[in-house]
């Protein structure tokens, strides 16, 4: 930030009878919103540059104790196994922890998904693909005629119910010292 926007913010102040009514006017509005944007730019900055360095270093030391915890879940993991075998309801439960079981489930592993739709195809198994139908409304404001009140009309003549053209209402985006 520079002298000129320091003095910006300083001699700001809320004034809600102020009223842009001139270029010059308008002109110290646009000096006011550059100096605020550029210390807020500032301020996000250097938060930004703390909560990178934080975050380094938390995952720096979440990272020195994932090995420990890896090895000791592998160790639980296989008393756990091994009693599971000698006896299939066995649980393992304390008040600190326990290990539970879930056996996979199993799912299709699909090499060319374009081949077995083909070969689903192919056999008569239509019912086994899906069809995603979307409307292409850019296809439709082009080759579609649209009445003064947004009714859609093809190009037979006729009217497509359930569809209109409406316009969305103007944005309006300030930009400062660009």
């Amino acid at each position: 930030m520079n002298e000129l926007q320091e003095r910006e913010l300083e001699t700001f102040e809320q004034d809600d009878r102020f009223k842009v009514t001139d270029l010059d006017s308008a002109n110290w509005v646009f000096k006011k919103l550059d100096a605020i944007t550029t210390k807020e730019n500032e301020i996000n900055e250097l938060a930004n540059k703390e909560i990178e360095r934080i975050n380094e270093w938390k995952d720096k030391e979440v990272e020195k104790l994932q090995s420990g915890k890896e090895y000791l879940q592998s160790l639980v993991i296989e008393y756990y196994r091994i009693q599971k075998e000698q006896d299939s309801k066995f649980k393992l439960n304390t008040p600190y922890g326990k290990v539970t079981a879930r056996k996979g489930s199993k799912v299709i592993q699909v090499s060319n998904e374009q081949e077995v739709i083909k070969q689903l195809e192919q056999r008569g198994f239509n019912n086994y693909v899906k069809v995603t139908k979307k409307l292409s409304q850019s296809d439709i404001k082009k080759d579609f005629n649209v009445t003064e009140n947004g009714t859609l009309i093809d190009t037979n003549g006729e009217v497509l119910e359930g569809a209109s053209i409406v316009e969305k209402p103007t944005s309006y985006t300030v930009k400062v010292g660009e």
